[in-house]
């Protein structure tokens, strides 16, 4: 991987994870049993481990400026 990433191409890497994920998230929807809070920690859950995979340097973030009313 390179030292460089921009937010495109964190873009693309993000849409190319996200079917896999959903596809991943539907066996366990089948389940009637299972809390819906409990599903949704499980969802966030898998979601942080996907993206942790990706390493994003503070050079690719936008700018911010927090400006208070």
């Amino acid at each position: 991987m390179t030292d460089k990433l921009t937010r495109r191409q964190m873009a693309v890497a993000l849409a190319g994870a996200a079917p896999a994920a959903t596809s991943a998230a539907v066996p366990a929807q089948s389940a009637p049993q299972q809390d819906p809070l409990a599903a949704a920690r499980e969802q966030i859950g898998e979601s942080i481990a996907s993206m942790e995979e990706f390493d994003l340097p503070m050079s690719a973030e936008p700018a911010f400026v927090f400006k208070p009313y």
